[in-house]
């Protein structure tokens, strides 16, 4: 179950951030929650062992729109 609190603080602190496919957005909030949950573990254990989870978790680290200033723009 995931905490709303989470939940909440995850989709404020991402969910207005500017990406070129809104579904990249949904990925960052996901993302956030579970860095959140787990912020010492290696990215396969973030995601849970969930193979399919890490493979999209790899594809949004390296999409070319993904990039630190982006990122960090909403808290500017």
């Amino acid at each position: 179950p995931v905490d709303r609190s989470v939940s909440d603080w995850a989709a404020e602190e991402f969910g207005r951030v500017r990406l070129s496919d809104g579904r990249l957005r949904g990925r960052l909030v996901e993302l956030a929650r579970d860095f959140h949950a787990r912020p010492l573990a290696p990215l396969p254990q973030t995601c849970d062992g969930d193979a399919a989870k890490l493979k999209a978790a790899y594809r949004f680290f390296r999409n070319p729109s993904v990039d630190l200033p982006t990122l960090l723009q909403p808290h500017i």
